[in-house]
């Protein structure tokens, strides 16, 4: 920002002598900021004319915002204005934005404004039209687990730019005599802005300005702003604003120092008012697969299982732990099955069938059980709670496995209780990749885990 002011301001010089001595409207450099309830900023801006006769305006405007996040923004912009008659002024300008966000995350948009300007009178209305509004993630990597009847995803933050509008109207208070060193304006006005999947950010805006011309120590053409401003809109709740601002007249560094200006004359320089902020919001991403920490399968698919359970395996209606297996299998590929403890125990005979085949892809979680869930990408997770408590799986005879992993696939058995009488109590031949943890196996007659 400093090095394209920088460059502006050398470049001003010639621009001045392509100009007339007599030019009317000068070149100026504006400093200040504004401190918030919500946040703070600072910025600068510089005010260049391009072409001008005495009644009309073509100038560039080139801003830069910074503040204590580590958000950036520059406005580029280009306006004309225009003197229709003796009292009314009739404008119009648009602008390229480029913020980088408190996210890292790069935007751009731009925005069209008109404006009709008289000595006691403002009235505008601006547009703003994002060019990347598609979404970005916000770099943060822990995740929100989504589940919906038997669909478990993994969702995380990202951040749009939104579309919108605002507008005012302002009123020169007749406090002060027009052709005075002093004016006190007010303004009311409002403004909507929006995109899909976020919040709508809209609701009513006021703001006062107390305005100093012609600074002695400055020079003629100089301002002293002082900004008051309020808004409300639902996400934000109500936020307020209040700053200054101090304008440098350039002619008289270039060499051309301009007049005094008239009270509408003066109003040719004005600062061009909009939302010099690209509006973001961020909101949750559609759900995407998981995978149980140290396994490579993904899944959409969760399954809920208790003993006596005869549901379709959601989690207000859960299965038994005999149809499991086959359940989650018809729902989707590789699946979480959760099985809870909170109906009873699991008694081979009674509520399945000993030796629980899993198929390709399932992992046994048991209730109470934490377990790590990661996107496809591994940038973002989450932790799972499993609902429910801890179970227990009561084993009935010395014959038969209690749990069978899928032969040459991924599976997992976590957070069990293993007890009563079975062969092994989990058991596996040539599994390509298996997470076996946090269980609790006694009773076998060969291993806990084959």
């Amino acid at each position: 920002l400093l090095v394209g002011v920088a460059t502006v301001a050398l470049a001003a010089p010639a621009a001045g002598k392509a100009v007339a001595q007599e030019a009317k409207w000068q070149p100026w450099l504006e400093a200040g900021g504004m401190i918030g309830t919500d946040h703070s900023f600072g910025d600068v801006d510089m005010f260049i004319p391009v072409w001008q006769d005495q009644t009309s305006l073509l100038f560039g405007d080139l801003r830069g915002t910074f503040t204590a996040l580590p958000t950036q923004e520059g406005n580029f912009g280009l306006g004309y204005r225009t003197q229709v008659s003796p009292d009314w002024i009739l404008g119009g300008y648009g602008f390229i934005d480029i913020q980088n966000s408190q996210h890292d995350n790069l935007f751009y948009q731009g925005s069209i404004g008109l404006e009709a300007l008289s000595v006691d009178w403002d009235l505008r209305l601006n547009g703003y039209f994002p060019f990347n509004s598609g979404g970005e993630s916000t770099g943060d990597k822990t995740g929100h687990i989504k589940i919906s009847g038997n669909d478990i995803g993994l969702t995380h933050d990202m951040e749009k730019s939104l579309f919108g509008f605002d507008g005012e109207v302002g009123w020169r208070l007749p406090i002060f005599p027009a052709d005075g060193d002093l004016d006190v304006r007010a303004f009311v006005g409002g403004y909507y802005f929006a995109n899909s999947d976020v919040d709508t950010i809209a609701g009513p805006r006021g703001r006062l300005e107390v305005r100093l011309y012609d600074l002695d120590f400055l020079g003629v053409q100089s301002r002293l702003t002082f900004d008051g401003e309020i808004q409300w809109d639902s996400p934000r709740g109500t936020q307020g604003f209040g700053g200054l601002e101090v304008r440098i007249p350039l002619g008289a560094v270039t060499g051309t120092p301009g007049p005094k200006l008239s009270p509408l004359d003066r109003r040719m320089v004005d600062r061009v008012q909009r939302d010099v902020d690209i509006v973001t919001e961020t909101y949750q991403s559609d759900p995407s697969d998981v995978i149980v920490d140290g396994l490579t399968v993904k899944t959409h698919t969760i399954v809920f299982a208790e003993a006596g359970g005869t549901g379709n395996g959601t989690k207000g209606n859960p299965t038994s732990l005999e149809n499991a297996p086959a359940l989650a299998a018809a729902k989707g590929q590789n699946a979480i099955i959760v099985v809870e403890g909170n109906n009873g125990d699991f008694v081979a005979g009674t509520d399945f069938t000993q030796g629980v085949q899993l198929l390709p892809g399932q992992v046994l979680v048991g209730g109470h059980s934490n377990v790590l869930l990661h996107d496809a990408h591994g940038d973002v997770q989450a932790g799972f709670q499993a609902p429910g408590s801890r179970p227990t799986l009561i084993g009935t005879t010395s014959s038969a496995n209690l749990i069978n992993l899928y032969t040459g696939a991924q599976n997992g058995v976590i957070g069990l209780n293993l007890s009563g009488a079975f062969n092994n109590g989990i058991f596996g031949l040539n599994g390509e990749r298996d997470v076996i943890t946090g269980n609790s196996i006694a009773g076998a007659v060969n291993d806990g885990v084959y």
